[in-house]
């Protein structure tokens, strides 16, 4: 098999049924690349457009690359090797088809498991975790990225950074005409700096886009508030959703140990039910 051993061929397929997308856009853009093209993260999603990729989603979808033979080591770079993309065509297209039809055949599960970890974490931990997970900022960006209708945000706190990520996403999506509703939580609503006040003016424009808060101050209750503490997202009216431990800030997102799941059918829609009488009932717009 093109001089592919079963082990990466394993990790090639393991890693395609994880990242069909991603693996469609990288090899849509490796067709028009010379032999020896230097590949790296900043090169292929300035190339591709594609803001929404993640670098934990590119890692894994070039190191799978790799095993196979269309990328080679040059020192600590990686490079395309054209003709083995090339004479691999047939077994990565095969691949593809299989996985498809599989797909078309299973009924979705409904959790899969997401996580985010520190990257000075063990090599044997990081392994297993791998395997075992989906990189979850890279699911939270797919999430947003494929909303069609309605999308909701929940997380009590954010920061400038993710706030700066996912603007331009959030853009595309306002501008295709979806609704765009995020949960957050603090009690100055009028702070400047802050990142809800960021989101909020970079996206007025759009009517269809909400910023709701949950912090109410409650003067005999033994923490002084009523508020939330879950960090979901939900789309299309609970089509697919993330329940999960990491609030969308970029220590959560990028050095901490988290865990979440992806949710389909009816834990998903029960979820989204749940996140819209909260925004309904409980919550109440911000003040720029």
């Amino acid at each position: 098999m093109l001089g592919i051993s079963p082990q990466a061929a394993e990790q090639y397929v393991a890693a395609r049924v994880r990242l069909p997308r991603v693996f469609l856009l990288i090899d849509g853009w490796l067709v028009d690349r010379r032999d020896g093209t230097l590949i790296d993260y900043a090169a292929t999603r300035a190339g591709t457009g594609a803001m929404w990729l993640s670098e934990e989603a590119f890692a894994v979808v070039v190191r799978a690359l790799e095993a196979i033979g269309v990328l080679r080591r040059n020192g600590l770079s990686l490079e395309l090797d054209l003709p083995m993309f090339v004479a691999s065509a047939a077994f990565r297209d095969g691949t593809k088809l299989a996985i498809d039809e599989m797909s078309s055949q299973i009924a979705p599960l409904p959790a899969r498991l997401v996580a985010a970890f520190p990257p000075d974490m063990p090599d044997d931990l990081a392994k297993v975790l791998e395997l075992q997970t989906t990189g979850l900022r890279a699911a939270i960006i797919d999430l947003i990225a494929s909303c069609q209708s309605h999308l909701i945000l929940a997380s009590p706190f954010w920061d400038a950074e993710t706030v700066n990520d996912l603007i331009p996403i959030l853009t595309r999506r306002l501008e295709a005409g979806v609704v765009v509703e995020v949960l957050a939580r603090y009690s100055d609503r009028t702070a400047r700096g802050h990142p809800m006040v960021q989101m909020g003016n970079k996206l007025a424009p759009f009517h269809q886009f909400r910023i709701r808060t949950w912090y109410d101050r409650v003067a005999n209750d033994i923490w002084g508030s009523h508020t939330f503490h879950f960090k979901a997202v939900s789309i299309d009216g609970g089509k697919k959703a993330y329940l999960g431990t990491a609030n969308l800030t970029t220590s959560s997102l990028r050095s901490r140990f988290e865990l979440g799941t992806i949710l389909v059918g009816r834990p998903a829609t029960t979820l989204d039910g749940i996140l819209t009488l909260v925004i309904q009932r409980l919550s109440r717009p911000t003040v720029n």
